[in-house]
């Protein structure tokens, strides 16, 4: 079987990336199924990762690459994009693929798309990562349903999500996001930290984490970009500023050296800026729990993978599909006000961080994702183009 990926321009395709968890899914889906005997081929910027021979370049390099252009999207470089969705159309044609796997949402509404329609009769699956009231996905809704069609499908990442899409286009299957489990390690010996890492801004709540770290007396260590840097200012002054702690590599010694230090600072919080894989590893292994007092429906959130995967339990608003990944009182805690959190912060203990781990092997691997995307990819394709698929989506 020949799939084609397509993702955005935004960053490259890489494991290594300290954001962009979309580029994370795609590289983890990519090497999974090429294990699993599948012809994959992902369309993306030069500087990704190799991708096991199957990466096919169409941009030089990511758009938001610093320092020139560190904020960058489909719609501040639609030319970029369009030539993106051109060439990997073309591509999906004369390779003659079976499913063409697009991740980045809008290639059906390009105009690449239009002029080659005709002759792209193999299914088309588009995964929605993102949520349908953010980021411009609602003004697509009725494109969307102005192409439906016997070849066109959409999924989604979680149960919550479809339900929302649901409203406005078909959804088929839901696959949950999975990640290179045993790219992280168990840590039992925690420390007595709480953590929180994302972008930072109003809608990932990080002044809650911050509010709950002062009522706990326990020292929160926030990592991740500033998106917003007016929302960060607002609680600022209580946060000890260390963005240098991102530039340490990973050695025998860090937790003496770097980890003690950062929590020896004064203030209720600090920050240390956007952190790699190695570090991401050790800073989830040994916080107390994770924090995610999100302010709005998170679709997925590889976050709470990475956590648990690390044996370290999460407290989260019950928001989104966050009930679909973490097991209330098995592996962390659902709750809905920052009291809440306080709360359980105090009952971490009862969790168990190889329950944690074991939820993520069994439920959240990549390899779960890309079998799951495997059979998914064998049913569209022996789909007829006369046949009723309303019964499927």
């Amino acid at each position: 079987m020949k799939v084609l990926q397509i993702t955005n321009l935004d960053f490259p395709v890489s494991r290594g990336l300290k954001h962009g968890a979309t580029q994370r899914v795609v590289y983890a889906l990519a090497q999974q199924l090429g294990m699993l005997g599948v012809d994959v081929t992902v369309c993306c910027t030069s500087d990704s990762d190799e991708l096991g021979g199957s990466r096919y370049s169409t941009a030089t390099r990511a758009l938001a690459s610093p320092p020139d252009r560190p904020v960058a999207s489909f719609y501040t470089h639609p030319a970029e994009y369009e030539r993106h969705f051109e060439l990997s159309l073309a591509r999906a044609i004369d390779e003659q693929v079976d499913v063409i796997h697009d991740h980045h949402s809008r290639v059906l509404l390009s105009e690449a798309y239009r002029r080659r329609r005709s002759l792209l009769s193999m299914p088309i699956l588009t995964t929605l990562h993102g949520a349908v009231f953010y980021d411009h996905h609602l003004l697509e809704c009725a494109a969307y349903t102005q192409l439906a069609g016997p070849n066109i499908f959409f999924n989604c990442v979680s149960k919550h999500q479809a339900k929302l899409w649901a409203q406005y286009i078909n959804i088929g299957e839901v696959i949950h996001n999975g990640i290179f489990a045993n790219a992280y390690h168990l840590e039992r010996q925690k420390k007595d930290y709480l953590f929180n890492l994302g972008r930072i801004m109003w809608r990932k709540g990080q002044d809650i984490a911050v509010q709950v770290a002062e009522t706990t007396g326990l020292k929160l260590v926030l990592a991740g970009p500033i998106i917003e840097p007016d929302y960060f200012e607002q609680f600022r002054s209580r946060v000890t500023m260390m963005p240098e702690i991102s530039t340490i590599a990973v050695t025998p010694s860090y937790v003496e050296e770097v980890v003690d230090p950062v929590l020896a600072c004064p203030g209720p919080a600090v920050y240390i800026g956007e952190l790699d894989d190695m570090q991401k590893d050790l800073w989830f292994g040994h916080a107390r729990c994770f924090l995610m007092p999100v302010r709005w429906d998170e679709p997925f959130g590889l976050v709470l993978l990475e956590s648990m995967a690390c044996g370290t339990p999460v407290i989260a608003f019950n928001r989104g599909g966050v009930s679909e990944i973490v097991i209330d009182k098995k592996t962390g805690f659902l709750v809905n006000s920052a009291d809440e959190m306080v709360d359980c912060v105090r009952r971490v203990s009862e969790i168990d961080p190889l329950e944690c781990r074991m939820h993520v092997e069994k439920h959240f691997s990549s390899r779960a994702m890309a079998l799951r995307y495997m059979e998914l990819y064998k049913e569209l394709d022996n789909l007829s183009p006369e046949a009723e698929c309303a019964d499927w989506r």
